[in-house]
């Protein structure tokens, strides 16, 4: 047993706060040696997504491998309300809780669920002793230092101070002049080194889970990593403005940088910052990212001096991404390109290395990866998606390009070269549509334009071109995430353009299921125009809010009603096509065009 277990790969899984695709890898000006010579040895995804916009929320979906469910699953304290309190059931709790339960000794420092240190407490409340994630770890450590607790250090500044003990009176940068660890993420560098030395001499296989606090807020990193850039010459956003077009509905006034009150300019959607203070807050981004970098490098210096670089797993991931004056906004927050964009790299054994990887990718896509790479059985009800073979074979054709996200009011999708969100305001909705060209900047809502006939279901002809799976397929699986923002259930179905377009690729196939089978209910219709639309059951039920099981019962009825009398008759026939799904598409054409003349 000890044999097998030591074949088992070692897993460093490295996460980093409000990480946006800015290193220099992705082609920035930010200098990250480290975390580019990572990317040369793995794949680096250039198009990966988070799936909610906010710290919290985000690792929750990527330590569950699932999608939101509900309201509370956009929140910073979604792992606390669904995991927290929870007895520990036969479903795992984590990802690190499914490797611990496989043989793996998992390790978490820092900041890897959504409270700093991993222990629930309030910002300016003392340490407690109950765990975010009660099974998830065989050790959970930090070292606060000077700070005395992890929300002090998350917030902190070079003397020890800290946001909340000066009542928000404070800048949201500084630059000191002390070494990596006279800030928190020097001291969980030096931790984690320590940490990765001693399970490395173990027989056991282990996942150490590192979690770093900047760059979030407060921008604060020592003189050294701010001494190498020249702030004079650092490049300002493309996009500083609003999208033409616009709702504003997906836009706030940057509150959470406001709150640093001691700031020298306040950001607004009513005007731009200055450039000399956008260029002074960019500086102090980028020095945050060369810091932690640095930090890295000492993880992975550890790995190359022992010889274990080669046959460790690395994972470096970026919980969303963060708006640096792009779209007058200083934060997160947004279902935009630049909040929901963030830094992913993996590194595996026999795996190809320096891939540029194009495809996009998802959070929740990191769970199955990782349980595939240890040779470790998937949970149920994973909403991931392994990426193991597009860590060999980038180009692989089945993996579908598609990224869902959703924060406060509403609901976006990624396909290649285009963004679709909708936002609810009340009874009403608001569709924006944006395409990427050279660059990944929303610059001008397309649902605007009168060329670009934006109905629900014309939008699949403009996102999928040449495929016959609907828009709806994508952005409302998971309408149950809407049902505590009192939206409706078949009000996000453009159901007259559905029949239309049913019609106009399947020889007016809506027109002759209403006509040969009249008994059939308006739901019935419903039911049978989305299986013809190429949706699986359980996406059916999450359209109509039912249980799977319902669904196939319901499927079952209609059958029998087009079946009554029907069996020598193209009607019949195109029951079998619809339930069955492999009747030749040509003779059914046939058929039907005989039988509507």
């Amino acid at each position: 047993a000890q044999s097998k277990q030591k074949k088992k790969p070692n897993i460093l899984f490295i996460c980093v706060d409000d990480l946006r695709r800015e290193l220099g890898v992705y082609g920035s000006e930010v200098i990250t040696p480290n975390i580019d010579g990572l990317a040369a040895d793995g794949s680096l995804f250039l198009n990966h997504y988070a799936q909610v916009p906010t710290s919290g929320a985000s690792r929750a979906c990527m330590l569950t491998g699932c999608l939101p469910k509900n309201k509370s699953d956009l929140s910073n304290e979604a792992c606390k309300i669904r995991l927290s309190d929870r007895e520990e059931g036969d479903e795992p709790e984590t990802l690190f809780h499914q490797l611990k339960r496989n043989g793996y000794y998992t390790v978490g420092i820092g900041k890897i669920s959504h409270y700093a240190d991993g222990y629930l407490y309030g910002y300016s409340k003392p340490k407690s002793c109950k765990l975010e994630l009660p099974y998830s770890w065989n050790e959970m450590l930090f070292d606060a230092g000077k700070w005395e607790t992890g929300w002090n250090a998350f917030f902190g500044y070079s003397d020890g101070s800290n946001r909340q003990n000066r009542n928000r009176e404070v800048k949201p940068y500084e630059c000191a002049d002390v070494p990596d660890d006279g800030y928190p993420d020097g001291l969980t560098a030096n931790l984690a080194v320590n940490k990765l030395k001693e399970l490395l001499n173990k027989k056991q296989p282990f996942c150490l889970a590192v979690g770093f606090f900047k760059p979030h807020l407060p921008f604060t990193a020592p003189k050294k990593y701010w001494d190498m850039y020249d702030e004079k010459k650092l490049l300002l956003s493309p996009t500083p403005d609003l999208p033409s077009g616009c709702s504003k509905l997906g836009f706030h006034n940057s509150d959470e940088f406001n709150g640093y009150l001691l700031g020298e300019e306040k950001a607004s959607l009513d005007k731009r910052m200055s450039d000399v203070y956008a260029r002074k807050l960019r500086h102090a981004y980028y020095a945050c990212i060369s810091y932690v970098d640095a930090q890295i490098g000492k993880l992975l210096n550890v790995l190359k001096d022992t010889g274990e670089f080669d046959n460790t797993i690395i994972v470096l991931w970026g919980d969303h991404g963060w708006h640096l004056g792009d779209h007058r906004i200083w934060g997160k927050h947004t279902l935009y390109e630049t909040a929901l964009g963030s830094a992913l790299i993996i590194k595996a054994p026999m795996m190809k290395k320096g891939v540029r990887n194009e495809r996009i990718v998802s959070s929740i896509d990191i769970y199955p990866t990782l349980l595939d790479l240890c040779g470790v059985q998937h949970p149920k009800g994973l909403d991931g998606h392994s990426l193991t073979e597009l860590l060999s074979d980038p180009e692989k054709a089945s993996w579908k390009d598609v990224s869902y996200s959703y924060f406060n009011n509403g609901v976006s999708v990624r396909v290649p070269q285009y963004r679709l969100i909708q936002f609810w305001n009340g009874n009403d909705s608001v569709l924006e549509l944006y395409r990427y060209k050279k660059d990944l900047f929303e610059r001008k809502n397309m649902n605007e334009d009168k060329i670009v006939k934006l109905e629900k279901i014309s939008a699949q002809n403009l996102l999928f071109k040449n495929r016959e799976a609907f828009l709806m397929d994508y952005i409302y699986t998971h309408l149950e995430l809407f049902n505590n923002l009192q939206v409706k259930k078949y009000t996000c179905i453009d159901w007259t353009s559905l029949y239309e377009e049913l019609n106009r690729l399947h020889n007016g196939f809506y027109v002759c299921l209403k006509n040969e089978f009249p008994t059939l209910t308006e739901e019935d219709l419903q039911v049978c125009c989305l299986i013809k639309s190429g949706l699986s059951t359980s996406r059916i039920a999450d359209l109509f809010c039912i249980s799977a099981s319902s669904i196939t019962k319901k499927k079952y009825r209609i059958r029998e009603r087009m079946n009554q009398g029907k069996e020598d008759s193209a009607a019949y026939i195109l029951a079998l096509d619809l339930f069955l799904m492999n009747y030749p598409q040509t003779k059914l054409s046939a058929l039907t065009n005989e039988k509507n003349s």
